[in-house]
């Protein structure tokens, strides 16, 4: 490489692998490839589909077909054949393989597949979700994904091709992904087919001319009550319907709102807890653990915090990952409210703490967990703990128990009043700023 302006050059070294050719792989069919340390092979992509699949069309997780056994190897006899996928490493190794296979339930039976690499020995993934409840059912259904994992044996670089044989009916998958290198959460296995950047061109226009204008409304917001049921199944939540949305914000609100202290007006201390980005005096986050995404305040515009590695909890909170924020407040009892979301109920314990001592949670929340089958999948306010408190400066915390949940805003409120809606929520803030 060559610097035409200084010219300095700089030489780096690329390491090419081209597919073999040969009677199993034409020279004019592409073999998926390593990139970037993983091999990505749609289902449909076989050379052929054996009689004992078939293709469902437009059914594969995000995009694709998916191919579903329709024969069990029983029942295929004779007839077995498997499906080929030639594929090209880069790198020599033992790999893992991930197979996205549809969420497909058999509650009396066995879903199985069959998985050989370059004629040798089949080897058997089973899945443990064959009904609701089982293995790992309900995270299946929510990511629309049941992920099944095998170590290959010892490959080395080139062309090689996977089979995969038909055992049990309805064993279906859209894809699999061959990691050659550390496994990476992602959501659709690998970046695959034209990578050519975009044309220029006015996408909502283009949009509001093929589907004509079409406005979503804007979606209900939920605040919980103090006392709520002891039969989970009661919805109880108070439900307000927006009449448009809020104002969006540019991601440096957050860090300009993280830069003075959190003070009290009017009854309220309005907290957007991305503001702890900002890394400052006045809102820290307490390890880099943290990690914000897209949240639905602001008119859907707005940052969430959470914490990546489903599944991962901690007893003590002194251990726990925490979100804190310097108050000021004019005295008297308060009550914490918390807007967040979380799709488990594994996901929705949450402590909160005052200058160092941990809030014991309101009597609904058992044991810190907020969950109740109203409370999935949704944004909504929920009171974490009531104090009293002196006036002056605090140190508010809120202590992450669980990997999973979003959370949002943190609203310190005196009295019974509740947490501002969405669209009154930059009023509030503007006032306790000013």
């Amino acid at each position: 490489m060559e610097n035409r302006t200084d010219g300095g050059a700089l030489e780096i070294p690329v390491r090419i692998a081209a597919p073999l050719t040969g009677e199993a792989f034409s020279a004019d069919r592409a073999v998926p490839t390593e990139d970037g340390g993983l091999v990505c092979v749609e289902a449909d992509s076989a050379e052929k589909i054996s009689p004992c699949f078939r293709v469902i069309t437009r059914a594969g997780r995000c995009r694709g077909n998916l191919v579903e056994c329709c024969l069990s190897g029983q029942e295929a006899g004779e007839q077995a054949e498997p499906l080929r996928y030639p594929f090209c490493l880069v790198n020599e190794g033992e790999f893992l393989l991930e197979i996205h296979r549809f969420p497909s339930l058999n509650s009396t039976g066995r879903i199985c597949i069959g998985v050989s690499v370059d004629g040798g020995d089949m080897q058997i993934v089973e899945t443990p979700s064959t009904d609701e409840w089982r293995g790992n059912w309900k995270k299946n259904v929510l990511n629309n994904v049941d992920r099944l994992y095998l170590r290959l044996p010892y490959l080395s670089a080139g062309v090689h091709e996977i089979c995969l044989y038909g055992i049990d009916r309805y064993f279906a998958f859209s894809r699999f992904v061959i990691y050659t290198g550390e496994r990476r959460e992602n959501n659709l296995a690998g970046v695959t087919g034209c990578q050519t950047l975009p044309k220029e061109w006015d996408a909502e226009r283009w949009t509001e001319a093929f589907y004509g204008r079409i406005e979503l409304k804007p979606r209900p917001e939920l605040w919980e009550p103090i006392r709520v049921s002891a039969d989970d199944l009661e919805a109880g939540d108070l439900v307000k319907l927006p009449e448009r949305y809020a104002a969006p914000v540019d991601p440096e609100h957050y860090l300009e709102e993280g830069q003075t202290p959190f003070e009290e007006k009017e009854g309220q201390i309005p907290i957007d807890a991305a503001s702890a980005l900002a890394e400052s005096e006045y809102a820290w986050t307490s390890d880099s653990r943290w990690q914000y995404c897209a949240g639905e305040t602001f008119g859907r515009s707005g940052l969430a915090m959470y914490i990546r590695n489903a599944g991962t909890a901690w007893e003590d909170e002194k251990e726990a990952p925490c979100l804190n924020y310097r108050i000021r407040t004019e005295g008297g009892d308060y009550r914490i409210w918390l807007l967040c979301r979380f799709g488990l109920r594994e996901e929705s314990r949450v402590l909160a703490g005052m200058d160092g001592r941990t809030l014991a949670p309101l009597p609904g929340h058992r044991d810190g967990f907020l969950w109740r089958y109203e409370a999935e999948q949704v944004c909504r306010w929920v009171p974490l703990a009531e104090t009293e408190l002196t006036p002056g400066e605090h140190t508010l915390q809120i202590f992450c128990m669980a990997s999973g949940m979003r959370f949002e805003r943190i609203c310190v409120v005196k009295g019974e009043e509740l947490p501002p809606s969405d669209l009154e929520w930059n009023r509030s803030a503007a006032e306790c700023r000013d």
